[in-house]
């Protein structure tokens, strides 16, 4: 999330943050502008024409553990797109993922390849992408799904069960054992 916002600022788009914490709380770089969700989703997107939805309240790993967690994923989806359709936002860009939504692969996946999520967290995601398909069909709004896998960037860092080339990177350099999947 951060970089897209980066790379708008850089080419003088009036963007911001949205987060569920207050602007104190959000530990974001010092120029970027941020508006809370809370206590209304609705004012924090109005005045956007695109809204670029990053936020995720699980991670895979999590998700298996909780998978009522990932319900709190299509809930905040939902939620968003029913701000976003309040507020006249015109596109709606959803990061789902293409790691989780077709399952186990033996050759790359075009977008229309079947999906077959083996993970509660991908199930969500792919819910989420049909919601967003609904409410695009019923509104103005036109929605873009990124089924994105791995996403890496130069500011990426470990943190938690997140980022798993920053966590590839790391153990490769200081020479430990990488664990994949339980596996070493």
């Amino acid at each position: 999330g951060q970089a897209v916002y980066a790379f708008l600022k850089d080419r003088n788009f009036d963007c911001w943050v949205i987060g569920r914490q207050s602007a104190q709380d959000a530990a974001l770089p010092s120029k970027c502008r941020y508006r809370s969700s809370y206590p209304n989703l609705e004012d924090a997107v109005a005045g956007a024409d695109t809204v670029f939805h990053f936020a995720s309240v699980t991670t895979p790993a999590l998700g298996e553990r909780k998978p009522l967690l990932d319900m709190e994923n299509i809930a905040l989806t939902l939620a968003l797109a029913e701000a976003c359709e309040k507020s006249r936002v015109r596109h709606l860009v959803f990061a789902s993922s293409g790691g989780t939504v077709y399952g186990e692969l033996s050759k790359p996946a075009s977008e229309d390849f079947p999906t077959h999520p083996l993970s509660s967290y991908g199930i969500a995601k792919l819910a989420s992408e049909q919601y967003l398909s609904h409410f695009a069909r019923r509104s103005k709004m036109h929605v873009t799904v990124l089924r994105m896998s791995n996403v890496y960037g130069g500011n990426q860092i470990k943190k938690g069960e997140q980022g798993v080339v920053s966590y590839l990177h790391q153990r490769i350099l200081t020479g430990q054992p990488v664990r994949l999947l339980g596996n070493t």
